[in-house]
């Protein structure tokens, strides 16, 4: 959508799921040298992290399955240890 320098200062940013102030700044700095609206930036901005994050999300198993496989886990242990 942007230019190929903005973009990849997006990623790098989002890598982590999470947009520091100070990375927030320096992308907005960038966007405004380059004439970008920055209403519509930050509207982007805020897409692309949110994208970002339910990836994240979706990529990590809930508590419940990790509970589950732990329990699984266990109940084998305790069974070749009788």
């Amino acid at each position: 959508m942007y230019n190929e320098q903005i973009e990849n200062l997006i990623q790098l940013a989002l890598a982590d799921g999470e947009l520091t102030e100070k990375e927030k700044q320096i992308l907005f700095k960038k966007a405004e040298a380059v004439g970008i609206d920055l209403d519509e930036f930050e509207m982007v901005l805020d897409a692309k992290l949110f994208e970002k994050q339910q990836s994240i999300k979706a990529a990590t198993p809930s508590a419940a399955v990790q509970e589950s496989k732990l329990d699984s886990l266990i109940h084998v242990y305790s069974q070749e240890a009788l």
